[in-house]
C-alpha cells in the first residue's frame, strides 16, 4: 500500500493507494493557522485513514511526499514521519518539491501511476525561509 501526503497549504490531504497504484481513499485534513494542528492532524489522519480502510502502518510499502518548500514545523513533521517509516519498515520513498508537484498537476493519482518522481533514501525538508529559532540567553 502506498501513502501519499502533501504539506502544502490547505486543503491538506492524505491518500492511500493499493499496490496496483489505484486510489483507495482520501482524507482531507484542515490546517489551522498554528502548526500544532498540523502535527496532530497529519499523524492522526494517517492512522484514521488506515483504520477506516482496515489497514495498519505495517501495510505501508511506499510513500510519496511533497517535502516543501513550506513552513518550518509542518515540513519538518511531514519529513520526520516519512523518514520514520523508511527507517523502521524499509518502505520506498519518493519526494517532490512543491514546483514539481504543481507541474505534475497536483495530482498524486497521476504522479503515482506515471512514477514521475525519483526514489530517495531520505526525505530532506525544504523550508520556504530559514528557521527562526531563538535560544534564550
Amino acid at each position: 500500500m502506498i501513502l501519499a501526503y502533501s504539506n502544502l497549504s490547505a486543503p491538506f490531504f492524505i491518500q492511500l493507494f493499493d499496490d496496483e497504484k489505484n486510489l483507495i481513499d482520501t482524507l482531507d485534513v484542515t490546517i489551522q493557522g498554528d502548526s500544532k494542528f498540523f502535527r496532530f492532524d497529519l499523524l492522526k489522519g494517517i492512522f484514521q485513514l488506515l483504520e477506516k480502510n482496515s489497514h495498519t502502518p505495517k501495510d505501508i510499502t511506499g510513500i510519496f511526499l511533497v517535502n516543501g518548500p513550506g513552513r518550518f514545523t509542518p515540513v519538518r513533521i511531514a519529513c520526520l514521519i516519512a523518514n520514520t517509516f523508511l527507517s523502521e519498515q524499509n518502505v520506498k520513498l519518493c519526494t517532490l518539491t512543491a514546483d514539481e508537484f504543481e507541474k505534475a498537476g497536483s495530482d498524486f493519482c497521476r504522479i503515482i501511476k506515471e512514477h514521475t518522481c525519483t526514489e530517495t533514501t531520505f526525505a530532506q525538508p525544504i523550508f520556504s525561509s530559514p528557521p527562526r529559532i531563538n535560544i534564550k540567553k
